[in-house]
């Protein structure tokens, strides 16, 4: 099953939330208007994972990566998603290789939720996505 899905306007109206799945600052510099901000990473975690990465070890990286990532999204199942029934689909996006919104996706269906990815590198430019964040509508209503 590709669960996977290519960013474009028209796409959103097919979920209930979007989430965002990047570092706080990520999300700050631009974001598709309406999204949560769910990050499985904060900014410091990001930052250490990375240098560990590049000057220690990708495995140790990762290994690191791994806990952290779980421990936020159970952070978010008990809070931003307590409320959500078995119906809720929601898109998750981060950026580049897919694997943070890949990885918190593969938990929210682990518990049931029909939960679609996407990288954010298919649709944001230099300029915002698309060219710019207002060429998405808002979804803020889905939350």
């Amino acid at each position: 099953m590709n669960a996977s899905v290519q960013i474009s306007a028209s796409l959103f109206t097919q979920f209930d939330s979007i989430l965002d799945a990047r570092s706080p600052a990520e999300y700050a510099e631009d974001h598709i208007p309406g999204a949560v901000s769910a990050p499985v990473l904060d900014d410091a975690e990001r930052a250490t994972v990375g240098t560990l990465y590049k000057q220690v070890s990708q495995f140790d990286a990762r290994k690191l990566g791994a806990a952290l990532l779980a421990k936020n999204v159970a952070r978010h199942v008990e809070t931003l998603f307590r409320g959500k029934d078995s119906n809720w689909r929601p898109l998750v996006y981060c950026w580049r290789g897919g694997k943070r919104s890949g990885a918190m996706a593969h938990i929210l269906r682990e518990i049931g939720w029909d939960v679609k990815t996407s990288r954010a590198a298919t649709g944001l430019t230099e300029d915002g996505w698309f060219g710019s964040c207002s060429d998405f509508p808002n979804t803020s209503n889905s939350w």
